[in-house]
């Protein structure tokens, strides 16, 4: 029963079928009726305006409380004693108009003190005796933090060991930040990343203010790129940006896609290695941005940075022949490596959005090295012809020996368009850079072998074609300034056959240098999964592959992947083939992979065979939270988590993820929430019988970046019965209301024939019965009295 004090409630506003769970004070009114009397801070939780109600609250008493219908008169509200429930219903003009996925940041959860380590540890060995090229290789990636209020500590951290090579241990950055609600922007101070809006993505150590996306609601406002490629042997793929490794993993022969990748930046170049396993290496790089330029009218996207420069290079010396970046007089003219570690820079780009569907971008980029740009462009909604958008930025650069400058300037146009009646999206991108052009990086760095580019040109379709067949296409073209050239297509075709999914692809690499010489990669993979579901409702698929060099090379492979064991926490793979040089059977292969995700991470085991050499690869992922609970065990997460808390009941399942339950003390950890969204954390109510102790089956959360946010759930652990209540012989009539003795808040109904479920009861004790309009009467028991089926105690009583 509920009385007048604080009562934790579950408040329903206008309907809404989410609620709030809140402490409510309850008073009674002058009709001695108990009702609930909030608070200022109440109401605006509720997301009520304030200014629109009747009452004005004192802003001196924090704990100033008025009833709702004082403050609305138009307003209603009914408590539900049985539900813990509280419904109000307040007239439109008293609430804060907001878009249907608008959250006010009042609702926002910052988390949780707390201390996080999240880990990614791979490695391989190869045995190779017959050409002793015998190897082994180690790679760990560590990010540890702090979360205290709105703020947020990381450090980010590698170390990697390889066969005849040193350990190499790299604090890839540190860093503070947080989230200022009043601008929509999140803070940052200390090894931080610019964004790639105008500029390219620098490292700095500074502090930057930037526009954070996800504040804003999907109604009103986008990423990390994927990467595909085709790897010819069970190969290793490495993923860097500016010298940092993002990922590396081991993959089987065929095409592979990587679209779980995390970059430290928010934009920029991405070098790819595919290292095969006779040791023969194709290098890609991939250009993305996070971000698009275009923004509704009125809305403002910006990003500050000051800080020192961190150029990628700064250990060594570099040799003079990796300086000679020529430009027409045979100088090298940019201040250098030396300085660029003491050089200062500031920068910052915004657009805002004009009407018309227009959008303004500017940004200006300067250092204390004598190094100036500015950016300045216009984007444009053409309605059924697309979207442009144009820019040109003008750059300036001092001599290392004289006062002279180089001046230049670069200019970029891109273009997109999705066609509704053929459903095609194109995208391209032109950008042209005059000999006298140079980026910061340029300018701040004295390692410039790399070719000066002249012109880029980009082209992407995706075209969806009849009964679920696509298309895709890209091309990347470079012309530079030596006269070389480098060309890179991929194109591919998916449809399905039945039940089976067809995907046939294309890759080639052309490079082309300044003496004409040509170097040219071209591989062609044709693909067919069949799916398997008729000997397991696990999911099961066959996938038959057939690559090709187009000189003679080609290889064939067949395999078996699937899932197993009751959550799908075992996933498996098999494959077999075999190589071939000109109809020449050359190499045979053949790998094994077993993965096994659980609640406190996941373990990745693989061996694979060839004619020449043998190689077991490994990996394990996880994660900790360090709490005022103790310490919790957890998968990988690379963002906001929920910390589940369920006392003293270990085993319950977690919904929307794979292993996920309470652990032995009732915590449980769900990684990568969404962020500023209401994100659900639910239990899977046929999975596991420990729900039964958990008062409630979901909440909703709305976690802030990077937030650790406590989920806690009323528990009642203890014993689980089935009761059949008799009274005088006679079965207690249906909808009849049981409770214990201990705990008259908790409520249970009697069903047909008598009989009451009733959970997380002591062994011995007393249940309260009412029923037909008022009738009372008393059930004691003693679980030694009752049969044992499963989790039930089956016990009949009388209740008197």
């Amino acid at each position: 029963m509920l009385k007048e004090g604080v009562s934790h409630l579950h408040v329903f506003i206008n309907g809404d079928k989410s609620y709030r769970l809140m402490p409510i004070l309850l008073k009674k009114d002058k009709n001695s009726a108990l009702q609930p009397c909030l608070t200022k801070s109440d109401y605006v939780a509720l997301g009520v305006d304030i200014s629109a109600l009747r009452y004005r609250f004192s802003g001196s008493k924090a704990d100033e409380c008025v009833f709702i219908q004082q403050a609305a008169p138009e307003s209603t509200s009914r408590l539900n004693p049985n539900q813990m429930a509280l419904d109000i219903t307040f007239p439109q003009a008293f609430m804060l108009r907001k878009n249907e996925d608008d959250i006010l940041p009042s609702e926002w959860d910052e988390g949780i003190p707390a201390l996080l380590v999240e880990y990614q540890y791979s490695g391989s060995k190869t045995d190779a005796s017959s050409s002793g090229n015998d190897a082994q290789e180690n790679y760990l990636n560590l990010v540890s933090g702090i979360n205290l209020g709105a703020w947020r500590l990381r450090s980010l951290s590698s170390w990697q060991k390889s066969s005849g090579d040193e350990q190499h241990f790299d604090n890839i950055g540190t860093y503070i930040e947080r989230t200022v609600p009043a601008l929509k922007s999140e803070f940052s101070a200390g090894d931080t990343y610019t964004t790639a809006d105008t500029f390219d993505s620098i490292k700095i150590k500074g502090i930057q203010l930037v526009t954070d996306t996800g504040m804003i609601p999907e109604s009103q406002n986008g990423f990390a790129p994927v990467i595909h490629g085709i790897a010819k042997s069970n190969a290793t793929v490495t993923v860097k940006e500016q010298g940092n490794t993002l990922t590396q993993i081991n993959v089987t022969p065929g095409p592979f896609t990587i679209d779980n990748l995390s970059p430290v930046s928010s934009g920029g170049e991405l070098d790819i290695t595919i290292k095969e396993s006779n040791g023969q290496e194709t290098h890609l790089q991939q250009t993305y941005s996070a971000m698009q330029n275009l923004q509704r009218e009125g809305a403002l996207k910006y990003a500050f940075a000051v800080g020192h420069y961190h150029d990628k290079q700064s250990t060594g010396t570099p040799e003079k022949e990796d300086t000679e970046r020529r430009y027409p007089d045979n100088s090298t003219p940019f201040e250098g490596h030396s300085e660029s570690q003491q050089s200062n820079i500031a920068q910052y780009n915004l657009s805002y959005g004009l009407p018309w569907g227009l959008t303004l971008l500017n940004g200006l980029q300067m250092s204390d090295s004598h190094f100036f740009a500015e950016n300045m462009g216009i984007g444009a909604d053409l309605g059924i012809l697309g979207a442009v958008s144009t820019d040109v930025t003008l750059s300036r650069a001092k001599k290392v020996n004289n006062d002279s400058t180089y001046s230049g300037k670069n200019i970029r146009i891109s273009y997109s368009r999705h066609i509704d009646s053929t459903e095609t999206d194109i995208q391209t991108s032109t950008r042209y850079a005059s000999k006298e052009y140079a980026t910061l990086e340029d300018a701040m760095t004295l390692d410039n072998n790399n070719k000066q580019k002249k012109y880029e040109y980009t082209l992407s379709v995706n075209q969806a074609l009849i009964d679920s067949w696509s298309l895709y296409l890209s091309l990347n073209k470079n012309i530079y300034y030596d006269g070389s050239e480098s060309d890179n297509y991929q194109a591919g075709l998916n449809f399905p056959v039945s039940k089976a999914q067809v995907s046939l692809s294309f890759s080639a690499n052309k490079n082309e240098d300044s003496d004409s010489d040509f170097e040219n990669d071209k591989q062609v993979a044709l693909s067919v999964s069949i799916p398997l579901s008729v000997f397991s409702s696990h999911t099961q698929t066959i996938t038959n592959m057939a690559t090709s060099d187009l000189h003679g090379n080609t290889s064939f492979q067949t395999g078996l992947s699937g899932e197993a064991l009751e959550y799908d926490q075992l996933a498996y793979s098999f494959q077999t083939g075999e190589s071939f040089n000109h109809s020449q059977a050359e190499n045979s292969q053949s790998s094994v992979n077993v993965a096994w995700t659980g609640n406190q991470g996941e373990a990745d085991l693989g061996y694979a065979h060839e004619t020449t050499q043998n190689k077991a690869s490994w990996a394990v992922n996880g994660g900790l939270i360090v709490h005022s609970g103790g310490v919790t065990l957890g998968q990988y997460s690379t963002g906001a988590m929920a910390l589940i808390s369920t006392p003293g009941v270990s085993g319950a399942q977690i919904a929307g993820g794979t292993g996920l339950h309470t652990d032995y003390f009732g915590y449980a950890i769900k990684p990568d929430m969404s962020v500023y969204s209401r994100d659900d954390v639910a239990f899977d109510t046929n999975q596991s019988s420990a729900i039964n102790n958990i008062s409630s089956m979901s909440k909703s959360v709305i976690p802030t970046r990077d937030a650790i946010v406590l989920v806690p759930f009323e528990t009642h652990p203890g014993e689980n019965m089935m009761v059949t209540l008799l009274h005088h012989s006679e079965k207690i009539p249906f909808g009849a209301v049981a409770r214990t003795a201990e705990d008259n808040q908790r409520v249970f109904y009697v069903g047909d024939k008598g009989q009451v479920y009733i959970s997380g009861v002591k062994e011995k004790g007393t249940l309260s019965v009412t029923y037909d309009h008022g009738k009372t009467c008393l059930a004691k028991y003693d679980i030694a009295d009752a049969s044992r089926l499963g989790n039930f105690n089956i016990i009949t009583l009388n209740c008197d």
